[in-house]
C-alpha cells in the first residue's frame, strides 16, 4: 500500500468528452488511486461513449478506478465496461486484493449519478468484488461475461507497428459504416425519430387524454428517452398505476436514475416505496435497445482504434509528414485533435 503521509497517484483523465478514450493495459502498483477519471468523460445523453478501463493490471493499491468528485455534480465514464470487438468481451482489468475496509471501495469507486455495466470473466484478480464495487448516486451492473480479453498489445515488436495504409484506411471505412448504420436505426427508433414533436403532444395533452397518451408511449416501448418520460411524468396526465406500466416497459431510461429519482421525491403524487422497488429491479432489464446500446459503445470504440492506427501511420510516414493528409483524418473526429489545432501531430505522440 501507499506509504508515509503521501498521496500517490497513476492516471488522470479530466473532461474527455464523448471520445472513446481508454486506460489500456497499465501497470499500477502500490498507490493512493490507480487511475482516476474526473469531470465529464462520457458522452452526455445516454453515456454510450467515453472513458473506458480496460486491461490494466493494479496491485495493492487503495483504489484501482475511481470517478472522482469535481467542484460541481458528478463525474462521468462510459456505462458500458467491456472490451471492443465484442459486446461480450469481458475488460480485462485485474484488481488488487480487498483491504477488508468497508468505507473503502478499491476495485471501483464512481462519484458518478449513473449506472454502469462491467464484465468480467471469473479468472484470479478479475473479479470486481460486490463489497469493494461503489457509484455514489447510482449502480453498477456485474457481469460474467465468459468471454477473456487476452488484451493484445498496440505495440508487438515494441514500436509503433504501422498499418498498411490501403488495409487501414480500408478497414476504419468499414468500421464506420457500421457505426452510421446502426446509429441510424437507433435514432430512427427512439421516440421514433422526433423528441421534440413527441414532447410538444404531450405538453398539450389534457387529463382526459391519459389513455391515449398511456397508449401511444407503450407502442413506442422500450424506445422512448428520459425527456419524453420525463415530460409525461411532469404533465400529471397519467394516474400513477398507468404511469409506473410505462415506466417499468423503458428499462434503458431509467438507467441513469434520474426518471426514478423524480417521481420518488419531486411530483405532487411520488411514488410509493414498493413502486421505486419496481423500477429498481427494472432498471437491469435487457431489451432490443439495450443490445443496440452496447453495440454502438463498442463499433464506436473500434471506429476511434482504427483512425488512430491511420493517423499514427501518417505521423510515422517514411515518405515524410504530409500536413494536408493528417488534418484532414484529424478533422474528422469531433475531439480536440480535430478542431485545426496547430501541430497537431503533439496530440498524437
Amino acid at each position: 500500500m501507499p506509504s508515509g503521509n503521501w498521496d500517490t497517484h497513476g492516471i488522470l483523465i479530466k473532461d474527455g468528452g464523448e471520445t472513446s478514450n481508454q486506460l489500456y493495459k497499465n501497470e499500477l502498483s502500490n498507490l493512493t488511486a490507480g487511475s482516476i477519471g474526473l469531470g465529464n468523460n462520457a458522452e452526455t445523453v445516454y453515456g454510450l461513449y467515453g472513458l473506458k478501463f480496460l486491461c490494466n493490471l493494479n496491485t495493492q493499491n487503495t483504489n484501482d478506478f475511481e470517478l472522482r468528485r469535481p467542484e460541481t455534480g458528478f463525474s462521468y465514464a462510459s456505462r458500458h465496461q467491456h472490451g471492443s470487438t465484442a459486446t461480450n468481451l469481458a475488460a480485462g482489468n485485474t484488481f488488487s486484493g480487498s483491504d477488508g475496509n468497508n468505507n473503502n471501495f478499491v476495485h471501483l469507486d464512481f462519484y458518478s449519478d449513473g449506472w454502469y455495466d462491467y464484465k468480467f470473466v471469473t479468472q484470479s484478480n478479475q473479479i470486481p468484488h460486490p463489497d469493494e464495487v461503489n457509484v455514489a448516486n447510482g449502480f453498477w451492473n456485474l457481469y460474467n461475461s465468459g468471454l477473456q480479453n487476452n488484451c493484445p498489445t498496440n505495440f508487438p515488436e515494441g514500436i509503433i507497428k504501422l498499418v498498411d495504409i490501403v488495409d487501414g484506411i480500408n478497414e476504419h471505412g468499414i468500421i464506420k459504416e457500421n457505426y452510421y448504420n446502426l446509429l441510424y436505426s437507433y435514432h430512427g427508433l427512439i421516440d421514433e425519430g422526433n423528441t421534440e414533436g413527441m414532447v410538444n403532444d404531450i405538453v398539450i395533452s389534457w387529463p382526459e387524454d391519459a389513455w391515449e397518451l398511456r397508449n401511444e408511449l407503450m407502442a413506442r416501448s422500450p424506445y422512448n428517452s428520459e425527456e419524453v418520460l420525463g415530460t409525461a411524468i411532469d404533465q400529471n396526465i397519467m394516474p400513477q398505476g398507468m404511469l409506473l406500466e410505462v415506466l417499468l416497459a423503458n428499462p434503458d431510461a431509467l438507467r441513469k436514475g434520474n426518471l426514478i429519482s423524480h417521481v420518488q421525491c419531486c411530483i405532487a403524487n411520488p411514488f410509493p416505496s414498493y413502486m421505486i422497488d419496481m423500477l429498481n429491479a427494472a432498471q437491469q432489464g435487457q431489451t432490443v435497445r439495450t443490445l443496440m446500446e452496447e453495440n454502438l459503445s463498442t463499433i464506436h470504440l473500434d471506429m476511434a482504434n482504427s483512425h488512430k492506427r491511420v493517423v499514427q501511420h501518417y505521423l510515422n510516414d517514411s515518405l515524410g509528414f504530409a500536413p494536408d493528409v493528417l488534418l484532414n483524418w484529424l478533422k474528422e473526429m469531433n475531439t480536440l485533435e480535430g478542431r485545426g489545432q496547430p501541430n497537431p501531430e503533439r496530440f498524437f505522440l
